[in-house]
């Protein structure tokens, strides 16, 4: 995989709000121009969030040192 160029976290209240940008590889990049490429981008992260959410939330837990309730 590959990072994004860029992420900032913000803290409000009992939230942590992460915001990446630079998120696309040069295919996706290419892809993101037509509907259905956006489509298929959405579709194939959403599979591979739902195969690492808990990983992901468990990471961000342990940071945060606090219970993860909800990820979106």
């Amino acid at each position: 995989g590959r990072g994004a160029t860029e992420v900032r976290a913000h803290l409000l209240g009992d939230m942590v709000i992460v915001r990446s940008t630079g998120i696309f590889t040069p295919t996706e990049a290419h892809l993101a121009v037509s509907d259905e490429g956006r489509r298929l981008i959405k579709s194939a992260r959403q599979e591979l969030r739902s195969i690492h959410r808990g990983e992901v939330e468990q990471i961000v837990g342990s940071i945060a040192q606090c219970e993860v309730r909800r990820s979106y």
